[in-house]
């Protein structure tokens, strides 16, 4: 199975397609094949290379600084699907705009 999202940037608002492939090693589309997707929704925050006076996002909190990007993890949503035909199988993501931006 190969995994693929479609080329960015993302914008709050706006939507990415998440796609996996699954074929038979010969080649070739394996068709109903059981899918399942785990989507994780995290906060981060973002400061641009070389310039520590901009920060995007809300504060660090340097206490969780061993967690990684989004601390402690946030809202996770599950999806069972099979693939097409073809061995495709397409999941849409939808951003949530934030205010402010």
């Amino acid at each position: 199975m190969k995994t693929r999202v479609g080329e960015g940037p993302y914008f709050g608002a706006g939507h990415a397609i998440a796609s996996v492939v699954a074929s038979y090693y010969a080649g070739g589309g394996l068709p109903n094949a059981p899918v399942d997707w785990t989507i994780t929704q995290n906060t981060t925050s973002f400061t641009p290379p070389h310039q520590r006076d901009y920060h995007f996002g809300p504060e660090s909190k340097r206490f969780w600084w061993w967690r990684g990007p989004g601390g402690e993890g946030g809202r996770k949503e599950w999806w069972s699907a099979r693939t097409d035909a073809a061995g495709v199988h397409s999941l849409r993501l939808d951003f949530d705009a934030r205010e402010p931006a």
